[in-house]
């Protein structure tokens, strides 16, 4: 799985294991 980095510049995988929605 590539780094992918949304507008924030923080990483989908760790928004997911933060469980951050938004």
């Amino acid at each position: 799985m590539g780094k992918i980095v949304n507008e924030h510049g923080i990483p989908l995988a760790a928004k997911v294991m933060d469980g951050s929605t938004s």
